[in-house]
């Protein structure tokens, strides 16, 4: 129950940020649909022409522990000659009934090298070859459709479209990832079988309304583009659970590496910040994270900005609030805060800057 109780957020000024891709797994948009971070996304009025392949999910095992790995390949069509971008993603859960992530991505982005050809009538045949482009990986892929679906729709010139979506099978003569790590995840050369084709030629969207949905109890993000990473640890809204995520990024000429973590933990992880008029506290725990480790705190020494605004909660029912918004640092305490990342792990071993968000709720 809301009442006037107090949300607080902590929040980074931004991780380094991988290449597009054409598919996002980061957990960056499930922690977005319970209203984190506080800023409304505007809806769009139309789609940017685009066409994606990706595989459906296959089993890899890594020793004794199980990933699904998917692999997708997408063109912006906004931009006249644009080259196609490659993202492979294995992903894994944590074991029982513990609601926890671990997901690694990455991205292809070469100059040229990548090819991507496809049917824009009906999805019915498309291929993806790279060799060189992507060395020592390599992959040449053929699709058929077996089912497929168009929708007409409007585009932004006033002219008429079809929007494409199909499922199929694969023929794959070539496919060999290395990861360049080890054992996790070495070299991956199992094969994808099926795949699903989308092609939008830049359809009216559904437009709607700006909307900013309501933050739960607390959300710590912490980062910056010299770091490299970004640390979150957010109570969900209205309940008594939380949700904490780490984001890792590095980058080569052609290629960046994104490592994310995301895991369900108790509200009580985050304990309730003490704050002033010149500055603020707070305490952010991993009980319960598979995936994490350690105990970190956020510190200000500076007088809060304060604003007042709107949010709608899951059920569209309106509320309003103060929002105070101290400006910081987060720094492992004892032990450090570590992401035990299968590839490697994570400490935070310096305080990085961050933001701390104090709402109260009016109604």
């Amino acid at each position: 129950m809301l009442g006037a109780a107090a949300a607080v957020v902590l929040m980074g000024f931004g991780a380094a940020s991988a290449p597009a891709a054409p598919v996002s797994h980061t957990p960056r948009a499930m922690l977005a649909a319970h209203g984190f971070p506080w800023t409304p996304h505007a809806p769009q009025a139309f789609d940017l022409p685009e066409a994606s392949l990706t595989t459906d999910p296959v089993k890899v095992t890594i020793g004794s522990v199980v990933y699904t790995m998917s692999i997708a390949v997408g063109q912006d069509l906004s931009t006249p000659g644009s080259e196609p971008q490659l993202d492979i993603n294995l992903d894994r859960q944590a074991a029982g009934t513990q609601i926890a992530d671990q997901n690694h991505d990455y991205f292809f982005t070469p100059a040229s090298g990548l090819t991507f050809t496809y049917d824009t009538t009906a999805g019915a045949k498309a291929t993806v070859k790279a060799t060189t482009a992507i060395a020592p990986s390599a992959l040449s892929i053929t699709y058929t459709a077996k089912t497929t679906d168009a929708s007409p729709c409007k585009l932004q010139d006033g002219s008429k479209g079809d929007q494409i979506f199909s499922s199929g099978t694969l023929k794959v003569s070539t496919f060999s990832f290395v990861s360049g790590t080890s054992p996790v995840f070495g070299t991956v050369t199992t094969k994808p079988k099926t795949a699903s084709f989308f092609y939008d030629p830049g359809c009216k969207a559904g437009g709607g309304k700006l909307v900013l949905l309501c933050g739960g109890a607390e959300d710590v993000e912490a980062g910056g583009p010299a770091a490299a990473q970004e640390w979150s640890f957010a109570n969900d809204y209205g309940d008594s659970k939380a949700f904490e995520a780490v984001f890792q990024s590095s980058s080569l000429p052609t290629e960046a590496i994104q490592d994310s973590i995301l895991a369900q933990v108790r509200g009580a992880d985050l304990p309730a910040p003490t704050t002033s008029a010149t500055g603020a506290t707070a305490t952010v725990k991993t009980t319960g994270n598979p995936f994490e480790s350690g105990t970190g705190t956020f510190t200000s020494t500076k007088a809060p900005k304060v604003s007042t605004g709107s949010c709608k909660d899951s059920s569209d029912t309106k509320h309003t609030y103060r929002l105070s918004t101290y400006a910081g640092r987060l720094a492992s305490s004892s032990p450090l805060l570590t992401a035990n990342y299968d590839t490697g792990p994570l400490t935070l071993s310096a305080p990085i800057t961050a933001k701390l968000y104090v709402v109260n709720y009016t109604s």
